[in-house]
């Protein structure tokens, strides 16, 4: 039997040789989903900002700016101490 780190190296090969076949570019778009652009951090700062300080008016423009963030193709997740952006898969498709 292989050792796991063999295997795994086997599995990834092959994943990579499907992908070539199909022509799916998986690690590319790996590579794309994680990058999150200056638009986004930028915005995603002024949200921060406005969530650490509230007030009604700093709720309605830290949603306002959500919702911008979210129709340029991420998901923001909220959590107690931070926020999370992600780029959805969706926004890659062409």
């Amino acid at each position: 039997s292989q050792p796991s780190s063999a295997k795994a190296t086997a599995g990834k090969e092959e994943i990579d040789e499907m992908d070539k076949i199909l022509g799916l570019n998986i690690r590319v778009l790996a590579e794309q989903i994680q990058e999150i652009p200056d638009e986004i951090l930028d915005l995603q700062k002024q949200r921060n900002h406005l969530r650490k300080n509230p007030s009604t008016d700093g709720w309605r423009e830290s949603d306002q700016i959500r919702d911008r963030i979210e129709s340029k193709g991420f998901r923001v997740k909220d959590f107690e101490n931070k926020t999370e952006i992600y780029r959805t898969l969706s926004s890659m498709i062409i």
